[in-house]
């Protein structure tokens, strides 16, 4: 088996071992490679592939993916990147996302710096349900967005 596209931009990115952020530049591989993308994919075939690396930023100066995740069939596209304080996600979705994502949603935007995602920032879930950029505090919180996201669509396992 080869590895998913995550692995190999992870692989071929990795912090050198003196650096003091490196742990967690491979927990934060792990966590979406590993949790994010098991939530999400409905077959492991899905699950392989279903993140992507589209950028990159630097963050205590290691270079940090920008993921990207892609829902088709549920019209949802989604970037994040993490900066070993808290995450930055975009979604823009086909139709507008009426979810309940309890209170890890931030009711505004302006306090987010989403280094290396470009184009792919948004209003705040509260001005634009269709696309939307927000932070998200942790792993934690970013898990229950991604649960209740993935109830919200109907995704299951095939």
């Amino acid at each position: 088996m080869s590895d998913s596209r995550l692995q190999a931009w992870a692989n071929k990115n990795a912090p050198s071992e003196q650096m003091l952020w490196k742990n967690s530049y491979w927990g934060q591989i792990m966590f979406v490679r590993d949790e994010i993308s098991s939530l999400l994919s409905r077959s492991f075939e899905e699950y392989n592939d279903l993140v992507d690396v589209v950028g990159s930023h630097t963050s205590k100066s290691i270079t940090c993916p920008v993921y990207f995740i892609d829902l088709k069939d549920f019209g949802v596209r989604i970037w994040m990147r993490y900066n070993f304080y808290n995450w930055n996600v975009s979604v823009e979705s086909d139709k507008p996302l009426t979810c309940d994502f309890l209170d890890v949603v931030s009711p505004d935007k302006d306090y987010c710096f989403c280094e290396g995602m470009g184009d792919k920032v948004f209003d705040s879930y509260q001005e634009n349900k269709q696309r939307f950029t927000t932070c998200i505090s942790d792993h934690y919180d970013l898990y229950t967005f991604f649960r209740c996201l993935k109830k919200h669509l109907g995704i299951k396992r095939s």
